[in-house]
C-alpha cells in the first residue's frame, strides 16, 4: 500500500475542508455585521426627519444573536447607607407606600429609597461636597468625576465602586451630569447604573439602581440590527411621543436590562439611546428591546 499517496490526499483533503469551514466563519460573521450601505441609508433617513447623530457617536455594527443574563435587584443595606451619607445616626425616617425616606432636620438634605425598583435618590437642597472642599472646588468636567467619584466610594460602598463612567455631560442649566455604568462580560446593565448631577454649589443629586448579575442562560435569539432599531426609534418618537427634529441622538448602545413584561429574574439586550430634543431643550433616554425592537423605557426625561 501507497502510505505516502494516502498521507498526501488526506493533507489536500483536510485543507480543503479548513478552507471551506474559514469561508462559512468569515460568511457567518459578515451576516451579522451591518454594511456601510445601510448606515450610510439610515443616517440619511435620520436626517430628512431632522434627527442628527453626535460627533463621538458610534453605531453598533454587530447584532449577533445573543443570550438573556441572569440579573435580580440588589438588595442595598439601606440603613448603612443613610448613616454613611447623613454623617451620624440622627435622621427621620417616613414610610410611604413602598418607599422610605429618611432626612435630616439641620441640612434639609433627603434620601429616598424605592423598594420595588431598588432605587436611592439623594436630593441636596444646599449642596454637598465631597472629596475636595467647597472652597477648592473648581466646577470643571474633572472636579466633577472627582467629586462623584469620592460620594460612590465614600457614601454608596463597594458595591458601586466597580461602575465606570460612561458621559460626563455639561448641561443647559450650568451642570454636570455624569453617568456610571455597571458591565458583565463587555455589556453595559442598565439595570446597574448611577446619575450624578453635580452643580456649582457641589453635588444636588444621585440616582443609584444596583443589580446582581451572575450570568449569560438559554440559547442564544436574533436580535434586530442597530439601523432596525433607529427606524423603530424614530415612529415612536413621532407616532408615539409626538416629537419632532430637530434632535441630536448623543448615544447609542447594547446593554442588558430587565424588561417588565417578561421575567424579573432576567435581563435581555436591549438598544439604549441618549437623546436631546434641540427645539424643546430636554434630554431622554429611550431603550428597546433588541429581540423585539419594542420599547421597555419610553422618553425618560434626564433633568
Amino acid at each position: 500500500m501507497n502510505t505516502e499517496r494516502i498521507k498526501n490526499i488526506m493533507i489536500v483533503l483536510l485543507s480543503g475542508l479548513a478552507l471551506v469551514l474559514m469561508v462559512l466563519v468569515v460568511a457567518d460573521g459578515r451576516q451579522y455585521v451591518l454594511s456601510d450601505d445601510r448606515i450610510v441609508n439610515i443616517t440619511e433617513i435620520l436626517s430628512q426627519n431632522q434627527i442628527g447623530l453626535g460627533e463621538n457617536i458610534q453605531i453598533p455594527q454587530n447584532f449577533r444573536p445573543m443570550r438573556q443574563m441572569e440579573l435580580s435587584r440588589y438588595n442595598h443595606d439601606i440603613l448603612d447607607v443613610a448613616q454613611r451619607f447623613f454623617g451620624n445616626p440622627h435622621f427621620s425616617v417616613n414610610f410611604e407606600g413602598n418607599n422610605q425616606t429618611f432626612s435630616n432636620p439641620l441640612s434639609q438634605n433627603t434620601m429616598t429609597y424605592f423598594v420595588r425598583e431598588g432605587e436611592i435618590v439623594f436630593e441636596m437642597n444646599d449642596g454637598f461636597f465631597i472629596g475636595v472642599e467647597e472652597e477648592d472646588f473648581a466646577r470643571t468636567a474633572i472636579a466633577a468625576e472627582i467629586t462623584a467619584r469620592a460620594f460612590i466610594d465614600e457614601i454608596l460602598g463597594e458595591a458601586a465602586t466597580n461602575m465606570t463612567l460612561s458621559s460626563n455631560r455639561f448641561t443647559a442649566t450650568g451642570h454636570y451630569l455624569l453617568t456610571f455604568f455597571d458591565s458583565y462580560a463587555g455589556h453595559l446593565l442598565y439595570d446597574s447604573r448611577i446619575i450624578i448631577r453635580v452643580a456649582e454649589r457641589g453635588i444636588a443629586s444621585v440616582s443609584y439602581f444596583q443589580a446582581a448579575h451572575n450570568s449569560f442562560i438559554g440559547y442564544a435569539h436574533p436580535i434586530f440590527a442597530a439601523d432596525e432599531a433607529f427606524m423603530a426609534l424614530l415612529n415612536h418618537l413621532h407616532h408615539t411621543e409626538g416629537i419632532f427634529g430637530p434632535i441630536e441622538i448623543n448615544n447609542i448602545q447594547v446593554v442588558y436590562i430587565i424588561d417588565p413584561r417578561g421575567n424579573q429574574n432576567r435581563a435581555v439586550p436591549a438598544y439604549f439611546f441618549s437623546i436631546t430634543s434641540l427645539q424643546q431643550q430636554i434630554r431622554f433616554d429611550v431603550v428597546f428591546n433588541a429581540f423585539t425592537n419594542i420599547p421597555i423605557v419610553g422618553m425618560q426625561i434626564v433633568h
